[in-house]
C-alpha cells in the first residue's frame, strides 16, 4: 500500500490478526481447562441430592423390639418375683422400678443411636456420618465405585426396607455399605446412574 493509503485508514481500527488472536485464546483457555485439575473442578456440575435421611425405623425394628422386651418384660418378672418371695413393698417397688429404668435407657439408646446416622447421597460422593458423642463423617466419591449391588433378605422385603453394598478402588473403603434406606429400585437406579457418570467423567482422556 502507498503511504497515502496508510494514513487514511482509521487510526483506532483493529488489526486484520485481531480475530485470530481471539480465537487462539479461547483455545489455550480450553486447553487449559483439559488439562488442569483445578480448573476442571471448578467448571464441575452442581451436586445434586439423590437421598438424605437417617436410617429408618424399620431397620432398627429388631433392636427396638428388644429394648420393649426389656422395658415390659424385666419389670413384669420382678413384680412377680416380689409377689412370691418378699413381704416388704419397697422390695417390690425396686424390683419393679430398677427394670423400668433400665429398660427406658436401653430404648432410649437405640433411638438416639439410629438417630446419630446420616446418610447422604449426591451425584457426586455418598457420606455416611455417625457417632453419638463423637462425630465420624466417612466420604466415598463415586467414580471409585467399581461395582455396586442391591441386598435385601425376606426380612427386609417384608419391611421394604434395603442395603446397597459398593466395592470401591478407595484403600479406606474396600466394601462400603449403606444400610436402612427405602426400598426403592428407582432410587438404586439413580445411584447406579450417578457411579456411571462420574466414572465417565474421570475417564476423560487428558491432553497434552
Amino acid at each position: 500500500r502507498s503511504g497515502a493509503e496508510r494514513e487514511s485508514e482509521p487510526r483506532g481500527a483493529p488489526s486484520r490478526g485481531g480475530d485470530d488472536d481471539g480465537d487462539e485464546r479461547a483455545r489455550d483457555r480450553d486447553e487449559r481447562v483439559r488439562k488442569d485439575p483445578d480448573e476442571r473442578a471448578e467448571r464441575k456440575p452442581h451436586r445434586k441430592v439423590i437421598y438424605e435421611g437417617v436410617p429408618l425405623v424399620r431397620a432398627y425394628l429388631r433392636a427396638y423390639a428388644l429394648a420393649a422386651v426389656v422395658l415390659v418384660g424385666l419389670p413384669l418378672a420382678g413384680y412377680l418375683a416380689a409377689s412370691a418371695w418378699a413381704t416388704d413393698p419397697a422390695v417390690t417397688a425396686v424390683s419393679v422400678g430398677v427394670p423400668i429404668a433400665v429398660g427406658s435407657i436401653a430404648l432410649a439408646l437405640v433411638h438416639a443411636g439410629r438417630r446419630s446416622k446420616r446418610i447422604r447421597i449426591t451425584s457426586h460422593s455418598i457420606e455416611r456420618e455417625y457417632g453419638m458423642l463423637g462425630k465420624r463423617i466417612d466420604v466415598l466419591e463415586l467414580w471409585r465405585c467399581r461395582d455396586v449391588r442391591y441386598r435385601q433378605s425376606l426380612f427386609d422385603r417384608i419391611l421394604r426396607i434395603a442395603h446397597i453394598e459398593l466395592y470401591t478402588s478407595d484403600v479406606a473403603f474396600p466394601h462400603f455399605v449403606v444400610a436402612g434406606i427405602p426400598s426403592s429400585r428407582e432410587l438404586f437406579q439413580r445411584i447406579r446412574d450417578a457411579i456411571e457418570a462420574e466414572r465417565r467423567r474421570h475417564r476423560e482422556p487428558e491432553l497434552g
